[in-house]
């Protein structure tokens, strides 16, 4: 039986016509087929060009039989850990994209080498039939990109406009597809789940140009969180052969042994802060309110070096976190805010984890920058000059969550 190699086509019509599989019009902004159906039309959005590469617009991978060539059959039975679907091409981006998660990214979606081999084998495979699958892994890699180290600033902002399209297709397309969970499509959803609040958590708090944005984006993933908590509690119910799904270690009634040195005292040191609080007079009704979260902090950090090989375990504090706390931190409470950058300090601190120590960065930053736009009103409130320092760096510029304009969010 012929072999399968994929090759990627440039389609231009809108994106809802291309999951139907049907001729678009490419009447703007709503065409016809969108316009019949009274549905959102969503065309491709072009992206900066980078060099040697042509503007971006969404790809349509489309499978061509080539007798001779066994090795791109797709399936896992005949694939080593860390193989690519695609045959390289520099000109390929989204090619080059994916080769980027199924050999880098997916290892740091678990340190099981199993799970490793899902994500880069299994999950990679089945984003071909399944778009908005296909999208979320286009997106966390070209993120993955644009944050490493060696890529240019040109790159760069490239990758992050060209990460955010993808993402923005994959959550329209997941939404309506989310309510209709079976024990066949389990996985790829769930790990589309995972891949959103994975997109969203490494730009939480990101925007240099509005500091109050971190309260609404922690709200936002912890939404997502709690959405991916839910799912994962669906496995059960359905009975879902799941090859995603793992079962904990729970931490027992007791910790079963002492946390890291620096994480220990980051905690110590903010749970001391908040029992200094009076538990009388004003504002002594969220006392309580401090000393859960911080309680849920020091849980979810024992919960994950006892289930080390999971990192996705550091979201517990976010997704349990109570609405109490939330509301005082959309307040822009000083204590809450204070709690969730000693969140962050300990994000920094569980190792070479990607994802989860840019959410620990950007919340730390986030926080500071908060913390010095008010100490900069206060100033100005009080009549003194304010003198900006000659060696200050300037911030690196980061787009939010969602920002592009025209997408759905």
């Amino acid at each position: 039986m012929p072999s399968r190699r994929f090759h990627i086509k440039s389609r231009y019509g809108c994106f809802r016509c291309k999951t139907r599989k049907v001729k678009c019009d490419m009447q703007k902004p709503v065409c016809g087929h969108c316009s019949r159906r009274n549905e959102e039309c969503i065309f491709p959005k072009d992206v900066p060009k980078r060099p040697g590469a042509s503007a971006g617009s969404f790809t349509h991978f489309t499978a061509v039989d080539h007798d001779n060539d066994s090795k791109a059959s797709g399936s896992a039975s005949n694939m080593n850990y860390g193989d690519t679907l695609l045959i390289t091409s520099p000109s390929n981006p989204d090619q080059m994209l994916l080769d980027n998660f199924s050999s880098r990214v997916s290892r740091t979606m678990s340190h099981i080498d199993d799970l490793q081999k899902v994500w880069a084998v299994n999950i990679t495979r089945d984003s071909y039939s399944h778009s908005h699958l296909m999208h979320g892994l286009l997106a966390v890699s070209a993120l993955h990109f644009s944050q490493k180290s060696t890529t240019p600033k040109a790159d760069a902002n490239h990758y992050r406009s060209l990460a955010i399209d993808h993402h923005n297709f994959s959550v329209s397309l997941f939404r309506p597809l989310v309510t209709e969970l079976t024990s066949e499509n389990f996985d790829l959803l769930y790990a589309n789940a995972m891949l959103i609040l994975m997109f969203n958590s490494v730009f939480l708090g990101s925007t240099n140009n509005n500091s109050s944005s971190l309260p609404n984006d922690m709200v936002s993933i912890h939404e997502l969180a709690k959405g991916v908590t839910i799912l994962r509690a669906q496995a059960l119910k359905i009975k879902s052969d799941s090859k995603l799904y793992q079962h904990y270690r729970d931490i027992g009634d007791s910790p079963p042994f002492e946390l890291p040195e620096g994480i220990s005292r980051t905690i110590k040191n903010i749970d001391k802060a908040v029992n200094c609080l009076p538990d009388f007079g004003d504002g002594s009704e969220k006392k309580p309110v401090y000393l859960q979260a911080v309680a849920l902090l020091r849980y979810t950090l024992y919960g994950f070096f006892v289930n080390h090989d999971h990192p996705a375990l550091l979201f517990v504090w976010v997704a349990m976190a109570d609405r109490r706390y939330l509301d005082l931190l959309m307040a822009s409470d000083i204590m809450a805010l204070r709690i969730l950058a000693h969140f962050g300090i300990c994000l920094l601190q569980v190792g070479d984890e990607w994802c989860v120590n840019s959410l620990g960065k950007n919340i730390v930053n986030g926080v500071r920058r908060m913390f010095e736009r008010e100490q900069a009103a206060d100033v100005r409130g009080s009549g003194l000059a304010v003198t900006s320092s000659p060696n200050k760096q300037p911030d690196i510029l980061v787009l939010p969550i969602h920002s592009q304009a025209g997408l759905p969010s």
